[in-house]
């Protein structure tokens, strides 16, 4: 296959994809191994299982001030005092949610909720 007819053909499987049109425009000028690892990219982000992580920093903007969220090696941390009394605070609760299938089972927070 000529290389023309084989960008073209990759060009048009990335259209489909998740790539944006903009972007597009530049794949065209880019050579095919660039493209070829935009594809894999784009099969890396649909197999959400084959990441896990380790540690991480994140910073919540609060209304009133910012809270600092770390987890390293499967331990969570957050300066707001709500996880200083409890060990748990909504901000390591949301980050559970957000990174949801991507932590290991074993860092999952527990917690009781009061009966109503």
């Amino acid at each position: 296959m000529k290389r023309s007819a084989l960008l073209r053909e990759r060009f048009s499987v990335l259209r489909a994809s998740f790539i944006p049109l903009p972007l597009l425009e530049v794949c065209s000028m880019m050579d095919s191994a660039m493209i070829s690892k935009i594809m894999k990219a784009k099969r890396y982000a649909d197999e959400r299982d084959r990441m896990e992580f380790s540690s991480f920093t994140v910073v919540f903007k609060g209304n009133h001030r910012d809270h600092t969220v770390t987890y390293e090696n499967g331990t969570w941390h957050c300066t707001c005092d709500f996880f200083a009394q409890r060990g748990i605070c909504s901000h390591t609760m949301a980050m559970e949610k957000v990174l949801e299938g991507m932590l290991p089972e074993e860092s999952i927070q527990e917690f009781e909720t009061a009966a109503a």
